[in-house]
């Protein structure tokens, strides 16, 4: 009996994404990166999970950015992210429309 061992190779911008991700430990615990599950993101998309504002926009984009659906995207609120993010989170969410990732 033969077995065969299929590999994959890594997508290049889940590596590009995870480290965006990284520099927010708070939200980058809750990513499976080996199951590319989103299990845990759907229950914390939930208003009655405590987050604070920034944390929950920053949660939503990096959401949105991961699963590629659009229900996602709708929920991230880029006019106010633009008044409440602090500059260096703007920056990166800038940097990811000059370059965006497909994780």
């Amino acid at each position: 009996m033969f077995t065969t061992k299929i590999t994959f190779e890594p997508n290049p911008d889940t590596a590009k994404f995870r480290s965006m991700l990284e520099r927010y430990p708070k939200l980058e615990k809750y990513w499976d990166f080996e199951k590319h599950d989103d299990g845990e993101l759907l229950l914390l998309d939930d208003e009655s999970v405590y987050m604070t504002k920034s944390d929950r926009l920053l949660f939503r984009f990096f959401k949105a950015v991961w699963t590629g659906s659009d229900e996602d995207a709708l929920k991230f609120d880029f006019v106010e992210a633009a008044f409440r993010l602090e500059m260096k989170d703007r920056q990166m969410i800038a940097n990811f429309f000059i370059s965006p990732v497909a994780p």
